[in-house]
């Protein structure tokens, strides 16, 4: 491959700044205000006015998506340059444009200029003898600003070059450091002029020979954490007396002030603040909270941090025995965090650092009265944690730890996670609620409001206030989950869940006391077998006992309706990054998922058995070693693999009956009956012969059988919500009309040269292009390959660019027929071709080059990387595709 190429929503992992980019030596410092009172008048030239860290922690926030690309001829003896309208070039105000560059002569090169020529702003991107060089103006008449780089390019060598623009703040990045940051007065994005590549506008020289340029890309640039909103702007109204924040840079700023968007950031940071349960309306500036109802803050980089400061004012109604304000909260017993809360009457700060164990450290601050203002804020700095009530201290203590490690979405008047013990909301009026990072020399504290200045906390301020020791405490106990030994099942289990007690269903039997409690609906038992309705499930506490690598599990249960995807019972961590196992059913099948994060990362390892039966009892084993797994499906083995893994870096506790964790996903929920669930300790696997267990699992497969989730994978790995137009998903089918597909990003799963891909689809009307599903790169370079139907035949395109350059090899098959389904199956073997259509070998063809070497996203239906000629849309029903190793 001569040209470096990315996947378009990855394409800042390339430079690092997504993980742990490196940053120049030269110091990040803000050199003057954001209007540009930095510059140098006679030159124009301005100094980077946003540290890099900000800079950088803004980049992780954002997502990208390719909008336009363009391959140049590097071996061309002069460079044509290309030049296209701004309007077509970009998508939106917020872009990235990076090069790949290489400047041989000490001239000033423009790699990229926009909107020169035009009435509105313009920009453009040069290296000038090694420096690379971002120059601007607001408008036509207006003056350039320069904002240079503080790390050069080399010389005759090829170089990355990267200008990010969103939200009006600049960012220059070289070869994979960010070089520069200017955050502007003004947007640059109203363009009205050429997007020109490779040829200095700015001079009227069309001399452009001092430069060579491989590959431009321009990107779209959007954060992933804003959530839109129907107000016109997330920025502080200065018009408005209740928007002043006082001095302190905060973070996130939720003032209540905008009845039309409650839950928004006057800090300007973007950390809007969206309803997770109930309804909060806004009266005056005040947010008022009726004891069933709260925000969700999605969780930033920039929240996770050490020290910080929260402030609040409020107005309780009631409390009761948890009243959540803001809390950074783990959905259970693992996990940093730290709870600003009431606890009948009285105002609480709970803390964990999860490298210390699982208990919390409480700290009682004071009473606070019902139906008054008051104004609390809590700050944490290095080891010591202060507690000021009405601008009184009333209490400092110490905590040594490290709390940033943060996973979860932030809670604002009630508990966005979930937790066993759900009775967290706040009851009462919210002014406001604050948070910032606390520097070593504290800021000015913000003058408290009129009302409460004479107000006095009900516990004074110590005349000593001495640091109290930190006393760990531990989670509240529900005496329910509180089991006898009984010993009523035979064997050795760790735990078996029987349903054969009424009047405490999730009763553990083992004697061990892994009682299953409610998390969701309700679960009846009826002599002996609990009856699941589709919208119930238990959850267990996770306990050092049961978090073991080899187990056996065991369960008889008997499905009424079958569904997406049916949990059993299930060790399954709420996203990414954590160890786990789950039983579980999928559109009848049962299946085994399994992942250990050190060795697999984010994926699943997922294997299928047999399909079960509706209204019938099946009775399941499942036996797991270190490198194995078996599982039996009424005494026939279905499962035996080979897994290597250790699974024992759980974090959550389990689900019986449904997802415990509240996945994206949330359709987990068992219909049917249960007889029981037992685990235990594995002694060695079951005398079976497994010499017919040869079922082949897809490495993809998209079913088309869950409606409000159109891209689901069944194996978990390679799902997809990124739609184009309208895909519908009807009768287990999706119905594509000729405007709409599907992008699936691109992962490991597809970087292989041998594979198998099988598809049964209807089209309902031919076109010249239409594709079935395609890996393939926006141009004449790159590995790839299409199938797909031309004017209704199907073709099959494979291309090795190193064997074959820009030529695509094709294969043809028979002509479909019209509103008629077929089943088709494409494989791809270290030294063949081969097509099938209803199982009929149509064509084959000799293989040649390795196709894995791709660079781009998946397109299912259409074409997702938008090719110059875009008529690529499929027009029909699709049944399934499925993606397997061959």
């Amino acid at each position: 491959m001569r040209i470096k190429k990315l996947a378009s929503v990855a394409a800042l992992a390339s430079f690092g700044v997504l993980a742990g980019c490196s940053e120049s030596n030269t110091s990040s410092f803000v050199a003057g205000d954001v209007d540009g009172g930095s510059a140098n008048e006679a030159t124009g030239i301005v100094a980077s006015n946003t540290s890099y860290s900000a800079a950088k922690t803004k980049l992780s926030r954002c997502s990208h998506a390719v909008v336009n690309q363009w391959e140049m001829d590097t071996t061309a003896v002069e460079q044509k340059a290309v030049t296209v309208s701004a309007d077509s070039a970009f998508e939106g105000e917020n872009f990235a444009v990076e090069a790949n560059v290489a400047v041989d002569a000490a001239d000033a090169y423009t790699v990229a200029s926009a909107g020169i020529g035009g009435t509105g702003s313009a920009w453009a991107l040069q290296v000038e003898n090694g420096e690379v060089v971002f120059k601007w103006r607001d408008s036509q008449e207006g003056e350039w600003r320069v904002l240079k780089a503080d790390k050069d390019v080399q010389k005759g060598e090829w170089n990355d070059v990267r200008l990010e623009h969103v939200d009006s703040l600049s960012i220059l990045i070289v070869n994979g450091e960010i070089a520069g940051a200017y955050k502007h007065s003004t947007k640059l994005g109203n363009l009205d002029g050429d997007f020109t590549i490779g040829f200095d506008r700015t001079e009227g020289d069309g001399s452009n020979n001092s430069g060579r340029i491989a590959v431009v890309r321009v990107e779209y640039t959007f954060d992933i954490y804003v959530i839109p909103v129907e107000s016109s702007s997330s920025e502080v109204l200065p018009e408005d007396p209740k928007s002043t924040l006082g001095d302190r840079p905060w973070i996130a700023a939720w003032e209540f002030n905008d009845a039309a968007n409650v839950g928004r950031d006057f800090s300007g940071n973007g950390h809007n603040a969206v309803i997770g349960e109930g309804a909060v309306a806004t009266v005056d500036g005040v947010a008022k909270f009726d004891g069933k109802s709260g925000f969700s803050v999605p969780l930033t980089p920039d929240l996770k941090i050490n020290d910080f400061v929260v402030e609040s004012r409020f107005k309780p109604a009631n409390s009761s025995r948890f009243n959540n304000i803001l809390v950074a909260e783990p959905p259970g017993r693992y996990g940093d965090g730290w709870i600003f809360r009431l606890g009948y009457g009285k105002l609480y700060f709970n803390i964990r650092d999860a490298a210390n164990g699982t208990g919390w450290s409480e700290f009682e601050i004071a009473s606070v009265p019902m139906n008054e203002w008051t104004v609390a804020r809590v700050e944490r700095l290095g080891d010591e944690i202060s507690f000021f009530i009405n601008d009184s201290l009333v209490k400092t203590v110490n905590f040594k730890g490290d709390v940033s490690d943060l996973g979860y979405n932030w809670g604002l008047g009630y508990d966005a996670m979930n937790q066993a013990l759900h009775q967290r909301y706040f009851d009462g009026e919210i002014d406001y609620i604050r948070f910032g990072e606390n520097l070593a020399e504290t800021a000015k504290v913000d003058p408290v409001k009129e009302d409460v200045e004479e107000q006095k906390p009900e516990e004074q301020k110590s005349e000593d206030p001495k640091p109290e020791e930190q006393k760990p405490v531990e989670e509240v106990v529900d005496t329910t989950a509180v089991v006898e030994p009984v010993f009523e099942v035979e064997g050795d289990w760790l735990a078996a869940w029987e349903f054969n007690d009424a009047a405490k269903v999730g009763r553990d039997f083992s004697g061990n006391g892994h009682t299953a409690l409610i998390g969701e609906g309700s679960v009846v038992a009826i002599d002996g077998i609990a009856a699941f309705n589709g919208k119930s499930g238990f959850y267990v506490d996770l306990a050092k006992d049961i978090n073991i690598n080899e187990f056996v599990l065991e369960t008889r249960v008997k499905p009424t309706q079958f569904g997406t995807m049916q949990n059993i019972i299930v060790a399954e961590p709420p996203g990414r990054g954590v160890d786990g196992w789950q039983l579980r059913i999928d559109e009848g099948v049962l299946t085994v998922h399994l992942r250990d994060s050190d060795k697999d990362g984010d994926n699943w390892n997922i294997f299928p058995g047999k399909k079960m039966t509706l209204g019938e009892w099946s009775t399941v084993r499942v036996e797991r070693s270190n490198d194995s797994l078996k599982v039996f499906q009424d005494g026939v083995l279905t499962v035996s693999v080979a897994y290597e893994g250790d699974l024992t870096q759980m974090r959550y506790d389990w689900g019986i009956g449904y997802d415990a964790m509240k996945q994206a996903f949330h359709n987990r929920y068992f219909i049917g009956e249960m007889d029981y669930i037992r685990f235990g300790k594995f002694e060695g696997f079951s005398d079976v012969n497994d010499a017919s267990v040869t079922e082949v699992k897809p490495l993809a497969a998209w079913e088309f059988n869950e409606p409000t989730y159109v891209g689901l994978d069944r194996m978990a790995n390679n799902s997809t919500k990124a739609l184009v137009g309208t895909p519908v998903v009807e009768d287990t089918t999706v119905k594509l009309d000729g405007n709409s597909g599907l992008k699936v990003y691109l992962s490991p799963t597809f970087i292989r040269n041998t594979f198998a891909v099988e598809a049964r689809v209807k089209p309902t009307k031919f076109g010249g292009m239409q594709n079935i599903i395609v890996a393939e790169p926006p141009g004449r370079l790159g590995d790839g390959w299409i199938i797909r139907l031309d004017d209704g035949v199907l073709d099959a395109y494979f291309r090795d660019e190193n064997t074959d350059g820009s030529t695509w090899n094709s294969l043809y098959g028979k002509k479909l027929a019209l509103d008629e389904w077929t089943t088709i199956r494409v494989e791809r073997s270290a030294d063949s071709i081969k097509v099938f259509q209803d199982g009929e070998l149509t064509v084959k063809a000799a293989a040649k080059g390795d196709v894995s070497q791709l660079g781009y996203d998946i397109g299912i239906g259409y074409d997702a990387m938008n090719q110059a000629i875009h008529d690529r849309f499929f027009v029909g029903e699709i049944d399934y595709i499925r993606y397997f190793e061959k």
